[in-house]
């Protein structure tokens, strides 16, 4: 694991649109908040264009992102919001470049294509809000998650609400994984999941109960996932409500007839992914894992500087 670099008063964080079209008004009160704690804000050229259905074309979507990996003033980037895209643009971004300069990228949901490259790559990143989670009421612990994950306190705040455990145990590993299906999308490129011994974190939101099934099938053969250390379950918004019967299985049901028998420890219902409040994820962190007291916890610091 490469140790990333901690915020700092007066540090320069910039805002990139890889994803969908962003939408600037809803964006301003994090600019703000994240101003009144201090930190400088640069929101990068090209983030509130459009072309089609992306924020801007693949080339400078792009070219937002490297200039601000190769800016050396700033320290952090956070993807305005998700939606679709960011995996079109992942193989023109100098990933190593990031890692090396110690930049903690933070965002969720379509970010999860970044995260998985920096991942491959030994480094850390934090699945947490993009600048578009500022523009509603959170309670406070996901915001204590969110500032502790930038300057080395612990983002598993005891506030927040605990797990559910599927499969009783401990683990001990790295903590990998965001949206499942950006990383079955990724099976099969340079960013595919390791699943080896780590704790992998899954969630998703609005996809059909058979694609669930379908995807965690894929995961399960293609990558590996029965020999994970542990598998932690968040958020899976919007997947009972299209059941289109009473014989449609719930996504516990399929999480649990198809990793409740790998012998690891599961949580599920884990306050992260598509829901008013989730805790951040220090992505490529080692973590421990009590899946009985439904916690996490970090086993080392990720961040040094």
């Amino acid at each position: 694991m490469k140790l990333m670099k901690p915020l700092k008063k007066g540090d320069l964080i910039a805002y990139i649109a890889s994803s969908s079209p962003a939408e600037q008004d809803r964006a301003q009160a994090c600019f703000a908040t994240m101003e009144r704690d201090g930190y400088r804000v640069k929101v990068m050229p090209n983030a509130w264009g459009r072309d089609g259905m992306f924020a801007n074309t693949d080339e400078l979507r792009a070219k937002d992102l490297r200039d601000a990996i190769e800016d050396p003033e700033v320290r952090m980037i956070v993807n305005i919001r998700g939606g679709y895209g960011a995996g079109r643009i992942t193989p023109m971004v100098p990933w190593r470049d990031l890692v090396s300069a110690g930049k903690l990228l933070c965002g969720f949901s379509d970010t999860t294509a970044f995260h998985l490259a920096i991942q491959a790559q030994g480094g850390v990143s934090l699945h947490g809000p993009d600048a578009l989670a500022f523009s509603r009421e959170r309670p406070a612990w996901m915001w204590e998650s969110f500032h502790n994950s930038l300057v080395g306190g612990d983002p598993f705040v005891p506030s927040a609400p605990a797990a559910e455990p599927l499969v009783s145990g401990k683990a001990k590993g790295r903590l990998v994984g965001g949206c499942l299906t950006l990383i079955c999308d990724a099976i099969g490129t340079s960013r595919e999941i390791d699943c080896n011994d780590a704790i992998v974190a899954l969630e998703d939101v609005g996809e059909r109960p058979h694609r669930i099934d379908a995807m965690l099938v894929h995961l399960l053969q293609a990558c590996d996932l029965g020999r994970a250390a542990g598998i932690l379950i968040g958020a899976m918004s919007g997947i009972d409500e299209k059941r289109e019967d009473d014989l449609d299985p719930t996504w516990l049901e399929i999480v649990r007839g198809l990793l409740g028998s790998l012998g690891v420890p599961v949580m599920v219902r884990a306050p992260f992914g598509h829901v008013p409040a989730y805790l951040t994820l220090p992505l490529g962190a080692e973590v421990e894992m009590d899946a009985d007291a439904g916690r996490l916890r970090l086993s080392k610091p990720y961040l040094k500087g």
